[in-house]
């Protein structure tokens, strides 16, 4: 019966330290897709509120 080579795994510290740190992203671009919606909705609010300003110009005329 032949025998399987198991090739030995070699830790590379920078993959490691990635690894260790990719929470934090995951982390840090939900934080920033919050505060994007945040302002975004903040930005949609105050456009609805405004007061519409119509121009004589582009008023209907009475004998229209």
């Amino acid at each position: 019966m032949k025998e399987k080579y198991i090739r030995p795994v070699v830790a590379n510290s920078d993959v490691m330290d990635n690894v260790a740190l990719a929470p934090l992203g995951v982390v840090a671009a939900a934080a920033a897709s919050m505060a994007g919606y945040a302002t975004a909705r903040k930005i949609t609010q105050a456009v609805k509120a405004a007061p519409s300003i119509k121009l004589p110009s582009l008023m209907r005329r009475s004998y229209d």
